[in-house]
């Protein structure tokens, strides 16, 4: 669950609750519009922190890339492969002895989780700069 899904779950009940408010239609229309200028600027606030955050991880990795050491460099993919060589060979058929079918789903959540971070970082490191300013050039009313 990510910052911008906190956020819609903490705005959805106030949300609610100005909707069934029994006060007059311009004092609910400027209430509304209250809360939804705050969720506006929690979201900026949100988007801006996973930017920063995402900004952190890439430097981590441009860091790693820009290493002498061959092993810091290639840690990562290195890992990505084997997890990959375990799940294709489980695939197959092969099976180490003594492994549970519940070891196995952990390894695919492995799986899932190095290649979705290599994948996923990618994709929103592209995206978020431009996600951001639209967001920026929105004006609530």
């Amino acid at each position: 669950m990510g910052i911008l899904d906190i956020l819609g779950a903490v705005f959805k009940p106030i949300t609610d609750i100005v909707d069934h408010l029994t006060v007059s239609g311009d004092e609910k229309a400027r209430l509304q519009s209250a809360v939804i200028n705050a969720q506006f600027t929690a979201q900026m606030q949100g988007i801006e922190y996973e930017k920063q955050l995402l900004s952190a991880r890439s430097n981590v990795v441009l860091a790693e890339a820009k290493s002498d050491s061959w092993l810091t460099k290639s840690w990562r993919p290195i890992t990505a492969l084997i997890l990959v060589g375990l799940v294709v060979a489980r695939f197959l058929g092969y099976t180490a002895p003594g492994v549970s079918p519940a070891e196995y789903v952990e390894l695919w959540s492995l799986v899932k989780l190095c290649l979705g971070g290599y994948i996923g970082s990618r994709s929103v490191e592209k995206v978020l700069p431009a996600v951001a300013n639209v967001m920026k050039t929105f004006k609530p009313q």
